[in-house]
């Protein structure tokens, strides 16, 4: 007997009848998504390298970030560098600009490696030549750095009182050079007005064949 409504038993996949049939095959779809990711996990051994670690390849170490601002300055002292005017240098390069300092003062270079193997040690070079007075104009000195391309320095121009820059360097014994040293700290009372970040490119630079 017909009531005039539509029969509901074999409706879509909101009849109870599908929704029966659709559990029943559950289990095969279930089957079919195991074997997909096993799949992908043979995909990820394929793609490992030969001695077992992934083929990734690692990024190579970036520079350390370091400040090149430089301590503050206790005394009212000006230096500008105008050589080199960019951050590549050659082996060595003439380190040149003006500068006013105080009385009794002078200039000094200091070069520490910061990138690779960063170093603690800085390396002062105090030979300074001056345009006119001394501390009261024009300056120009020449900066050795390492032998191998690539290495990243800070450079510090820093001022110095002469009879202090006398002390250390008679009493330095690091570096046989008369007008170099070694150490792991300013001397007291010098301040760096200037501090440089370069990288070291091929070529022997434009110093003076004797600068001493």
């Amino acid at each position: 007997m017909t009531t005039g409504r539509d029969d509901r038993r074999d409706a879509g996949p909101t009849g109870r009848r599908s929704f029966y049939e659709w559990w029943l095959t559950l289990p095969g779809v279930l089957t079919a998504i195991t074997g997909v990711l096993v799949a992908a996990g043979g995909l990820l051994t394929a793609v490992r390298s030969p001695d077992g670690d992934e083929a990734t390849t690692a990024p190579a170490p970036a520079p350390p970030q370091i400040s090149v601002s430089g301590s503050p300055p206790s005394r009212s002292e000006t230096v500008t560098v105008d050589k080199p005017s960019g951050s590549e240098v050659p082996h060595c390069s003439l380190f040149r600009g003006s500068a006013v300092l105080g009385t009794h003062r002078t200039l000094v270079l200091g070069e520490r490696r910061i990138y690779p193997n960063p170093e603690k040690l800085w390396y002062f070079e105090s030979y300074v030549k001056w345009t006119g007075t001394a501390g009261q104009g024009g300056w120009w000195s020449p900066r050795h750095l390492g032998s191998i391309a690539s290495q990243h320095y800070l450079v510090d121009v820093v001022s110095i009182d002469r009879t202090t820059l006398g002390k250390v360097l008679a009493a330095d014994t690091s570096d046989a050079l008369p007008t170099t040293w070694v150490a792991t700290k300013r001397p007291p009372g010098a301040d760096v007005l200037k501090r440089l970040r370069v990288t070291q490119v091929p070529g022997k630079g434009d110093c003076p064949t004797a600068s001493r």
